[in-house]
């Protein structure tokens, strides 16, 4: 699968190779030049979709390491009666996100909030209230086909879950980017 992220119109911000059910612990891979990152359950027997994870990345040049941690959401955990999630009350969250957070992930001075994008009306209130551009243009928004532009999750029961995948990135609490997510198979 290809994973690449826009922000600023329709600019990349990543372009990456992943490889899902890989033969170790890990259950992703992914590659982007240098950095490989290697994705683990947390805690390793989490279910298969679990939004538990963390993210490994190594580049492979000077040997650096680097660790993101993601945790569900307060309302995932609500519903699944689990209590790991991350406190996101000290980061200004848009009004239309309240409650509509699906996963936290957390990387030194860094905190990314994911959240699925309903549609072009919703992308723009998100990036209106956070001063940025939209990751897209709004004439290339969601106009490409329906499963090239969504993520699914396989949860514990056999339901397909299809989002949109948005997020912002919070650098030291201040909103610095708003991206989009779009997974292509290979």
């Amino acid at each position: 699968m290809k994973e690449t992220t826009y922000i600023n119109n329709g600019e990349i911000y990543k372009s990456a190779d992943t490889t899902m059910d890989a033969s170790d612990d890990s259950f992703m891979h992914s590659s982007k030049g240098n950095i490989i990152s290697k994705y683990y359950r947390t805690p390793a027997s989490s279910p298969k979709g679990s939004l538990d994870f963390l993210s490994i990345k190594e580049n492979t040049t000077t040997g650096e390491r680097t660790v993101k941690r993601y945790y569900k959401s307060k309302e995932w955990c609500d519903q699944d009666g689990t209590k790991d999630w991350y406190d996101n009350s000290a980061l200004d969250v848009c009004p239309c996100l309240v409650g509509k957070i699906i996963s936290t992930g957390v990387e030194k001075d860094v905190v990314e909030l994911y959240f699925d994008i309903a549609d072009v009306s919703h992308m723009k209130e998100i990036a209106t209230y956070y001063n940025l551009p939209t990751p897209l243009k709004e004439d290339e928004a969601f106009n490409s086909a329906e499963h090239n532009w969504n993520l699914t999750f396989l949860t514990d029961n056999p339901i397909l879950v299809n989002i949109r995948m948005g997020s912002i990135k919070f650098i030291d609490g201040v909103p610095t980017y708003f991206k989009y997510y779009k997974y292509v198979p290979r």
